[in-house]
């Protein structure tokens, strides 16, 4: 790998090198010509840009953010797009929190600034609040109208509200966005996994994304993602093995992926390969981080670990990720049944009947989780005194 540097600009002037870290980052102390600031800016978004697809190695990620940390402070004509770059670092570090600070400073500083709107929709629809996602979004294209990123968000939240309308809308926001950006691969992806939802109701539409995703891979043989959504056409087509060579080549790919890691790994779960879904599943948390910004995916990282370490009879282990998932979202039912399974198992009668009782308050959908209820009923019935 190269190493990726943003060179001193001025002799005052450091934003820091991100090839081979140093004992501390120089920051940014004060203003610069509109020319050199310019040039900063450019430079920035080099490095954002290799952080994100993963060129950069982890460790640089860091120090890669505090060298960003002044740069706002240094131009202040442009002192949004900086805040912007900034959160997008922070993003890429796994730092939710400060990332989403970084996101309302540049909003603060320019209530417009398309780019920043969409990423805070992102951050939005991360948290489950599809409603604010939403509205982020489309006042995104109300400014422009023509904006990619705007138009992935936007489909993205239409994607996650799954019903027919919104599937309809998020296809046809991508068909428009694809008539300017045919070589975009990000747009190509989305219009797949639009596709491979609608399957559930419309199995020729798997074809549809099949064809999506060999475009998107034709335009951008390097962009991961597209590999993930593939193996995930490829697994409800009924190709487990080709599923697995998609995921395998997104994680290559992109060695801070977490989702290819995630669906590699639930996968091999339910394969019954469980050594190999311990370690693509450890990844994944790893890449997610103590705070991270996509608590869904690293709450399922987490009981797929879970599964994994109880296929290889590692019960203390299985129980320490359960109690990790449940810090994560206390909410969801998932970690709570295990935790009342191997309580049940373990002769601990009085937590698994408060795990086992957690999880039947938080079931919901009865035809989803039939299984898992029958069973935790049965265990109540076998620890309750």
């Amino acid at each position: 790998m190269r190493p990726l540097s943003l060179a001193v600009m001025t002799a005052v002037l450091a934003i820091g090198c991100v090839g081979e870290p140093r004992s501390r980052p120089r920051t940014v102390r004060r203003t610069v010509s509109e020319t050199i600031g310019r040039d900063l800016i450019a430079r920035a978004e080099a490095i954002v840009s290799r952080l994100e697809s993963g060129e950069a190695a982890p460790e640089h990620c860091e120090y890669a953010a505090a060298s960003l940390g002044g740069l706002a402070a240094a131009v202040p004509p442009r002192a949004a797009e900086a805040e912007y770059l900034h959160a997008r670092v922070l993003h890429a570090c796994g730092r939710a929190d400060d990332a989403e600070r970084a996101l309302r400073r540049a909003l603060a500083l320019s209530p417009s600034n398309v780019p920043a709107l969409a990423m805070a929709a992102r951050f939005a629809r991360y948290e489950g609040r599809l409603d604010e996602a939403d509205r982020l979004a489309r006042r995104a294209l109300s400014i422009e109208p023509s904006s990619v990123d705007g138009a992935l968000e936007l489909s993205a939240v239409l994607r996650e509200r799954t019903g027919t309308q919104s599937l309809a809308e998020a296809e046809r926001l991508l068909l428009v966005a694809l008539r300017s950006s045919t070589d975009r691969a990000d747009v190509h992806n989305a219009l797949a996994a639009v596709y491979l939802a609608q399957a559930a109701w419309s199995p020729q539409r798997l074809e549809l994304a099949t064809a999506a995703c060999r475009r998107g891979a034709d335009a951008d043989p390097s962009f991961g993602p597209i590999h993930t959504t593939w193996g995930q056409v490829e697994l409800r087509k009924g190709n487990a093995t080709r599923a697995g060579a998609r995921f395998q080549m997104a994680m290559d790919l992109d060695r801070r992926a977490l989702e290819p890691r995630l669906a590699f790994g639930s996968l091999s779960v339910a394969l019954g390969a469980y050594e190999e879904a311990r370690g693509a599943l450890e990844e994944a948390i790893r890449i997610a981080g103590p705070r991270p910004v996509r608590r869904g995916l690293a709450y399922d990282a987490n009981v797929y670990l879970a599964v994994a370490f109880r296929g290889l009879e590692r019960d203390p282990e299985a129980r320490s990720v359960l109690q990790r998932a449940r810090d994560i979202d206390p909410e969801r039912p998932e970690a709570y049944f295990h935790l009342g399974q191997i309580a049940a198992g373990s002769g601990s009668p009085a937590e698994a009947r408060e795990n086992l009782q957690s999880f039947l308050e938080r079931a919901g959908d009865p035809e989803a989780r039939s299984g898992a209820l029958d069973e935790a009923r049965r265990l109540l019935g076998q620890v309750s005194p």
